[in-house]
């Protein structure tokens, strides 16, 4: 017992330092913005070489976890996406941050599926629902790294500082926490091959990767374009820019620590229908009501939406899907994380053109495509 404890501890501390590393470079997009006098549309094209740089990584991040194991892939592309953020300060001009951005598009990728990987095996293990609170380590981390970010913006704004501080406390947790993940001959299934061929996908899996890519989408608009949409739209004081990010973390990290306990009493296919109409009030409230309070109850909102989604569609490919654990899961991270990192680059190329108020009305249409793939799966679990 003790050692299942161990490895759930150790695994949900890979999640947090994840959310903690997404956060602090979400929380200094304005910053960062700053640094290099970009406008909305150079920054959204900036943003564009993250899910390129995830995209890459797809066929890589399949061979990797399944050759070595999540184990090893987890603690090398934690330590990747660590030392990707600590370079941004170093950037010094358009193009040295686009590739600075790439590398860690390309490294998150990795870390994701290593560490969803080893959570549904230690699922299996438990033989419960547990999936959620691990995402929920991973929100613990990005309200943690938000509140970091506020402050260290406030108090020491420069970049260089904040970063390498994350960078330092990523490396000590790969040190700590290392020899308690599952060891990789456990945590893949022997023999695994990764076969991405699109006609070997059955539509159970697309089904699961669209519900999570809609999902993603509300996600990475939130996450890097609330801090400035309340900046530009609702006019907040400089210091309460970031109130609609920190409403949606503490919302989601709220909703992932409580969605276990509602899966067994109501199902999967009901919760995700929630998640789904959330997602699509939340957006339309932000819009509609473009002020402090009601825009920050809208983040919170969307917060609830997107807060249980990715971690029931781990779930439920892990002990469902008829193909292997981690290639399931490594499509449906894969085609989420294209929703998660396309948003915020489309969101600023249509902020150019319409505004960004008008523009952020773009992510109920993802709520509208949960609820409606959500009827399809369940029709194929009935």
């Amino acid at each position: 017992m003790s050692g299942k404890r161990n490895k759930r501890m150790a695994i949900g501390a890979f999640f947090m330092a994840q959310g903690l590393i997404f956060a602090s470079w979400a929380s200094r997009i304005p910053d960062v913005k700053s640094m290099l006098s970009l406008s909305d549309g150079e920054l959204g094209t900036l943003l564009f070489t993250i899910p390129i740089g995830e995209a890459v990584s797809i066929i890589p991040t399949g061979m990797l976890v399944a050759r070595y194991g999540s184990k090893v892939s987890a603690a090398v592309a934690l330590a990747m996406y660590a030392l990707s953020l600590a370079s941004l300060p170093l950037a010094g001009s358009f193009w040295m941050l686009a590739v600075q951005l790439f590398c860690l598009g390309f490294s998150v990728n990795v870390l994701s599926v290593s560490v969803n990987t080893q959570a549904v095996f230690l699922e299996k293990i438990y033989d419960r629902s547990i999936m959620s609170s691990f995402h929920g380590m991973w929100s613990l981390g990005g309200l943690t790294g938000g509140i970091i970010g506020a402050g260290f913006a406030h108090f020491m704004p420069q970049l260089a500082w904040h970063f390498t501080s994350i960078l330092v406390v990523c490396l000590l947790l790969i040190a700590v926490c290392y020899h308690l993940l599952i060891p990789g001959r456990e945590s893949a299934d022997k023999g695994e091959t990764v076969d991405f061929s699109i006609r070997n996908i059955d539509s159970y899996i697309w089904i699961l990767g669209i519900i999570t890519f809609a999902s993603m989408f509300s996600e990475g608009i939130t996450y890097d374009w609330s801090a400035v949409y309340f900046e530009s739209v609702v006019h907040a004081d400089n210091s309460l820019i970031r109130m609609g990010y920190v409403a949606a973390l503490g919302a989601v990290t709220l909703g992932r620590f409580i969605t276990d306990r509602f899966v067994e009493r109501y199902g999967a296919p009901r919760i995700l229908m929630v998640c789904g109409a959330l997602m699509f009030t939340g957006f339309l409230m932000v819009v509609v009501l473009p002020y402090l309070i009601p825009a920050t109850i809208g983040f919170a909102l969307i917060g609830l939406g997107i807060s249980s989604v990715c971690p029931l569609s781990n779930s439920l490919a892990g002990r469902r899907s008829s193909m292997k654990t981690s290639t399931a899961i490594t499509i449906i991270s894969s085609i989420g994380f294209i929703g998660f990192l396309i948003a915020p680059p489309v969101i600023g190329w249509m902020s150019e053109a319409i505004g960004l108020h008008l523009t952020i009305l773009l992510g109920s249409l993802s709520g509208l495509l949960t609820l409606i793939m959500v009827r399809k799966l369940s029709m194929k679990l009935s």
